[in-house]
């Protein structure tokens, strides 16, 4: 039995004709749901796609799809994209980020698609728990019968504390104190399963007061 927080997580993702994202961009959105979905993988959508549709404002309309699964879903994952592939899925260790990663051309759309996301960055270490942040965390809807997720704010917040990104980061916030029960379930939860040093915490006690 769904918990009442899960039923309160799909109501809150309605997908609509007025979606904030230009056509070709959630054509290609239904196109990825459609053939992940096949595969039993816990993927979520995250980066700009996922703000603007939670209603953070970015300042411009997303480009580009990022995808999110985990280590041991990244194969299957990469294997029905394939017909759209511009690379093979390699181990990518840049700078602070480590991921399997391979990227995509749909419709005209880059697609990346990241498995076990992990960034080690100010004293900290944030692993992605792709599956875990679907079924706990993520807003669910559903996009023309195909159900997708979007990665929680939380992740979304702590994500850009780690790349230093304010311009990112304080929009979150602005987003998350408008409604703070809504996410603090979420936020408490990757803090105390994750390795935080005093720099990003600082940050997130600035940003979230109430926390």
């Amino acid at each position: 039995m769904k918990s009442e927080r899960s039923k309160e997580r799909r109501i809150a993702l309605e997908m609509r004709p007025d979606l904030p994202l230009e056509e070709p961009l959630v054509r290609v959105m239904r196109q990825a749901a459609r053939l992940l979905n096949g595969t039993g993988t816990g993927w979520v959508i995250g980066g700009s796609c996922a703000l603007a549709l939670q209603g953070v404002e970015i300042g411009a309309q997303p480009r580009d799809l990022d995808l999110y699964v985990d280590t041991d879903q990244a194969e299957a994952a990469a294997r029905v994209l394939e017909p759209y592939a511009v690379d093979e899925q390699k181990l990518d260790r840049t700078g602070i980020y480590e991921s399997l990663l391979s990227h995509y051309a749909i419709g005209g759309i880059q697609v990346e698609l990241v498995g076990g996301f992990k960034v080690c960055a100010a004293g900290s270490q944030y692993i992605v728990e792709a599956a875990y942040l679907r079924e706990k965390h993520a807003e669910v809807g559903q996009l023309e019968g195909e159900s997708l997720a979007l990665m929680p704010l939380a992740h979304e917040l702590l994500f850009n504390i780690l790349r230093e990104r304010p311009d990112r980061y304080e929009a979150i916030a602005r987003t998350i104190n408008g409604c703070p029960s809504r996410h603090e379930a979420a936020l408490t939860d990757l803090l105390s399963r994750n390795s935080w040093g005093e720099p990003a915490l600082s940050v997130v006690k600035r940003l979230i007061p109430g926390l």
